[in-house]
């Protein structure tokens, strides 16, 4: 992604993995929920993100492979 980020003439000053991106997504836009926590996922096509805040941190974080497209698969077989 880096590469791709200096041929367009930009420079990359961070990276992030899908699951801790989607965290920082909920911290910026809802703050840190002090006191509670707080379950994500974000389903996409063939993965699933699930992960956990408590008290504004990322305490559980994974990437699962299954999306909706193995759902919908499975339907229209």
């Amino acid at each position: 992604y880096q590469d791709i980020v200096q041929s367009a003439g930009l420079t990359c000053s961070v990276i992030d993995v899908s699951g801790f991106a989607l965290a920082n997504v909920f911290l910026n836009n809802w703050g840190s929920q002090k006191g509670q926590t707080v379950a994500l996922l974000n389903f996409g096509a063939a993965i699933t993100n699930f992960v956990v805040i408590e008290n504004g941190e990322v305490i559980f974080c994974r990437d699962i492979p299954v999306g909706g497209l193995t759902y919908t698969t499975e339907i229209s077989k």
